[in-house]
Order: C-alpha cells, then sequence, then structure tokens
C-alpha cells in the first residue's frame, strides 16, 4: 500500500520557487546532455510535472515567470522578450507521446554541477533515490537568457524527495520480463 504524500504548498520568493512535483527525466547523479538543449555541456538536471489542476502552484510559476521577464527587460535589453520558441512552461498534453505528460504542464531545471537530494527529514540521500517517478519539492530560479534567441530557464538549486511514485521510462523486473518463455534447454548452464 503506498504512503499518503503530503505536497506543501509551492512558494515562490522572486525569481526563485520551490514546487511540489513529480520528476521525469531525473539525471541527478550524474550530469546528462538533453537532447532539446542547444547546450551540449552536461548537466544535472530534472523535470517538474504539474498537474493543470494545481493552479496555485502554476500560479506560482507563471509569477516567478513573468518577474523573470522584467529582470531580463532590466538586465539585459529593455527590448529583450522571450522568443515564442523558447517557452518555458509547456503543455504535456501538446507532446506527441503525452502518456506521463497528460493533463499537466511541466519545465526543466539544470545545474552545472551537483545538486543537494534530501529526505523529508531534510537528511541528504543518495541522488538515484530521486527517481523519475518520484514525487518531490524541488528549489529552482528563472532567469532570462539571450543566447541566439531570448528565453527564460530554471536553475537548479536543491531537490527535497517527498515519496515514491511508479517509476516513468521503463525498467521493471527483468525475471518478470522473461517468465513463462520456453528456452529449449535444461536448468544447466553447462551447454553455454
Amino acid at each position: 500500500m503506498e504512503e499518503k504524500i503530503k505536497f506543501p504548498p509551492a512558494k515562490r520568493t522572486g525569481r526563485k520557487v520551490l514546487v511540489p512535483c513529480r520528476l521525469s527525466y531525473a539525471h541527478l547523479d550524474k550530469p546528462h546532455v538533453s537532447q532539446k538543449s542547444t547546450d551540449a555541456t552536461p548537466k544535472y538536471e530534472v523535470t517538474c510535472v504539474i498537474p493543470k489542476t494545481d493552479k496555485e502552484t502554476l500560479a506560482v510559476v507563471k509569477a516567478a515567470y513573468d518577474e523573470a521577464v522584467a529582470f531580463g527587460k532590466e538586465r539585459i535589453n529593455a527590448k529583450w522578450k522571450p522568443s515564442p520558441k523558447s517557452e518555458f512552461l509547456k503543455d504535456g498534453d501538446e507532446l506527441e507521446d503525452p502518456r506521463n505528460f497528460a493533463g499537466c504542464m511541466y519545465f526543466a531545471a539544470r545545474s552545472p554541477r551537483p545538486v543537494p537530494v534530501l529526505n523529508r527529514l531534510k537528511d541528504e540521500i543518495k541522488p538515484e533515490e530521486a527517481y523519475s517517478g518520484c514525487y518531490a519539492y524541488v528549489s529552482a530560479d528563472l532567469f532570462p537568457y539571450s543566447k541566439g534567441q531570448d528565453g527564460v530557464s530554471a536553475g537548479l538549486n536543491a531537490v527535497l524527495k517527498l515519496g515514491d511514485g511508479e517509476r516513468l521510462g521503463g525498467g521493471g523486473d527483468p525475471k518478470n520480463d522473461f517468465e513463462g518463455i520456453d528456452f529449449g534447454v535444461d536448468d544447466k548452464l553447462d551447454d553455454l
């Protein structure tokens, strides 16, 4: 029986957000090069998946995004404006295969350095314990950029694991994968 997970409310301080979400594309144990990124530098990253029904959390993310846009106009250029192609908060229903993102919005957060991964007692845990499919509270800073096109991105600060969830992206028990298949051999491995 899966334990009931208590989700803390989303919080915002300027461009910094604390977001309750489900993790996808979690790469916290070693840096990864995202296929969608124009930067080939490996980074630690997670994708934060937020149900569309969680309007409070989405409002917090939107307010931080608006703050990042204002910061971009102030710091980069008064005419700075995010390109429509650089959309920050994306709609999971618009994906070609929305399986794990249906009914949700999502954004990616990245860091060039390892980030702390904590449990609910705020003790550090192994990064691989925060996997794609688990539930977490993610700390990220939204910031404007101007590299080829203008946009807003999220810097990953830390991840606090709230609870387990069904793993995303495959995996499973390999013994069950081959259950019931007759290989035409006896139980001995002498013939290998």
